[in-house]
């Protein structure tokens, strides 16, 4: 936070006669900036100033410092105020603007972090999606139902071995059994005896 001390501009400029009460005056004072409020309040409560009970305190509105003071008191009240400017810049500078500094060097540093912390997220959510377009755009369309079909055609023919099998053996047995029947008269016939297959 940029800090410029607080300071009059220019002289006192008397107003009159105090409406409210004739035996004093008024005088308005100007400040080259308006003060921040822990200023203003250090202002109308200093501690380091002395303060006599007959002054009356001045009154702060934005940037104008108006003053009552008895005619012929003018030096003493505009010295007073003077006084409690620099007690106010001494408190801030020293109390209060290293504070701020802190909490605005903070508050940068968390906006950063959330700044990289939005980089990084929309940084893995483009990867993220260059990735579904990479497999998306690669992934085999056909072969897998190509894949599954040919997957069915080998588990059916795993099935079918066995009965296969199984119809090779009974083909091979009636094909020797028929064999073995042709063979019986033949062998009947040359012992000298007649055999009568069915």
């Amino acid at each position: 936070m940029a800090w410029t001390r607080i300071v009059r501009s220019g002289k006192p400029r008397v107003r009159g006669v105090d409406p409210q009460c004739s035996g004093l005056m008024d005088a308005d004072m100007a400040l080259r900036t308006t003060p921040p409020p822990e200023w203003a309040q250090s202002f109308n409560n200093p501690s380091d100033v002395p303060i006599s009970m007959s002054m009356h305190p001045p009154e702060l509105a934005g940037s104008t410092i108006r003053i009552r003071y008895p005619d012929g008191q003018l030096a003493a009240y505009v010295a007073n105020v003077d006084a409690r400017i620099h007690a106010a810049n001494l408190y801030f500078e020293q109390s209060i603007h290293p504070a701020l500094n802190a909490a605005e060097a903070q508050a940068q540093n968390n906006r950063e972090t959330a700044q990289a912390r939005v980089a990084r997220d929309s940084a893995r959510r483009r990867t993220s999606r260059w990735i579904s377009e990479r497999r998306s755009r690669f992934r085999p369309k056909v072969v897998a139902p190509k894949l599954r079909s040919a997957a069915r055609c080998v588990r059916g023919r795993l099935h079918q071995v066995p009965q296969r099998r199984e119809r090779d053996r009974r083909d091979r047995d009636l094909a020797a059994a028929h064999a073995d029947r042709r063979t019986r008269p033949i062998l009947g016939m040359a012992r000298g005896s007649v055999e009568v297959v069915v």
